[in-house]
């Protein structure tokens, strides 16, 4: 699997589907919040936990802790998302920075989000973002970009930090576009990204100590890997395909991992 991702061409590239999910919105009635589509940030093979240690992470951190974070690392730059709390983003980004800190975030990382923080409150919030003023959003992506290198090292390598991130990706983002209207083959690269991430999860050796149904959900969306056609290997028939059945099913396990992240039964 593939374990490097350029951060800069990730924001151009989610930035491109913002925008073009803004000019769907504008044609429609809808206020609903685009999702971030965001892929693997890319990671070594090794866990940075074990099943012996999980519950005593550095500086006392809980499994949740980094969980939770993982989520809101795929969401808190969505400009949609940012649009749907303009009334209470500062109280908001609060709580992410928060978070953050909470998995020890350098003092550079969260230096960085400060930054980025008031890049994001400098943006008229109540506009769409195809009406934000291009010095705002280029100033907004810079300081985005900095956050992105200073805090990616925190986290590269947390299983549970990047089974936050993929729960909420397939549980949430891809259905939701899906249902706003974007193609199956759109959305594809955020798809067989996260199922690349899911495949590394279930690859470490904490991954036991996940409760059996969180396993079970992790595994059966991991599968779908074997559906996605090799594109590097034209003399192979390939896998046959993902379904638009199989990724609502994908979304259906990815809510039994966020529930239950919610009811604090994450591991065993």
């Amino acid at each position: 699997m593939k374990r490097f991702c350029c951060v800069l061409v990730l924001l151009c590239f989610s930035i491109s589907v913002f925008a073009a999910e803004d000019d769907w919105m504008k044609k429609s009635s809808s206020n609903k919040s685009p999702s971030a589509v965001s892929n693997q940030r890319g990671r070594s093979s090794e866990p940075s936990v074990s099943p012996s240690n999980i519950m005593d992470l550095p500086g006392s951190i809980g499994v949740l802790d980094y969980y939770n974070a993982g989520e809101i690392y795929f969401v808190f730059a969505s400009p949609a998302y940012l649009i749907a709390i303009s009334a209470n983003v500062k109280d908001r980004f609060a709580q992410h920075r928060a978070q953050f800190a909470k998995v020890q975030a350098s003092a550079e990382a969260l230096q960085a989000f400060d930054r980025y923080t008031n890049a994001t409150l400098a943006l008229p919030l109540t506009k769409s973002y195809n009406d934000w003023p291009a010095d705002l959003k280029d100033t907004w992506n810079k300081e985005l970009s900095a956050f992105y290198a200073a805090f990616k090292p925190t986290i590269l390598d947390n299983m549970y930090f990047w089974l936050g991130f993929e729960a909420i990706r397939f549980g949430w983002a891809v259905p939701r576009d899906l249902k706003m209207g974007f193609t199956l083959k759109q959305q594809m690269e955020s798809i067989n990204s996260g199922l690349g991430d899911l495949e590394w999860v279930a690859q470490q050796p904490a991954f036991s100590a996940l409760s059996t149904d969180v396993q079970n959900a992790v595994k059966a969306i991991a599968a779908l890997k074997s559906k996605v056609p090799n594109s590097d290997d034209p003399l192979s028939a390939g896998g046959s395909g993902i379904q638009t059945s199989d990724v609502e099913d994908a979304g259906h396990k990815a809510e039994i991992i966020r529930q239950a992240a919610k009811d604090g039964k994450l591991v065993s």
